[in-house]
């Protein structure tokens, strides 16, 4: 089964409205043997608020679209596919988890400098008292 133009149309319109730059979004429509893709693209400066925080909006933007391919009767719809959107996808994943890895680095590192210096002032503490 096609994609309407109305799903294109919701599309656009979604992606307009969160964008900066409403003129630079596109959606071009790529059929597969067994599946439709909606290509969704937008200035580069504007890919984040297109995938918001941990992919959120891109997910909702997703659900929203399946819902309306499945009313629709299309069995088989990929919405927001692109290989750089996936891409910056599980980049912006990645870099979080580093960060968090980084964060409970860091509170590692300084919990055990805590250790050390309380360690030393321990030791000295007890040499003077001697």
């Amino acid at each position: 089964m096609e994609v309407t133009a109305g799903m294109k149309e919701l599309l656009t319109y979604i992606a307009r409205n969160l964008v900066d730059h409403p003129d630079a979004v596109s959606v071009t429509e790529h059929k597969g043997e067994s599946e439709t893709v909606l290509e969704l693209r937008v200035a580069p400066e504007d890919m984040g608020k297109v995938i918001g925080r941990q992919g959120r909006i891109a997910k909702e933007i997703r659900t929203l679209m399946r819902s309306v391919a499945q009313r629709q009767g299309i069995g088989n719809f990929i919405s927001l596919c692109t290989k750089s959107f996936y891409f910056l996808f599980d980049l912006a994943v990645f870099l979080i988890q580093l960060q968090n890895l980084v964060n409970q680095l860091q509170f590692a590192v300084l919990e055990f400098i805590a250790d050390v210096l309380l360690y030393d002032f321990r030791v000295l503490s007890h040499k003077f008292d001697v």
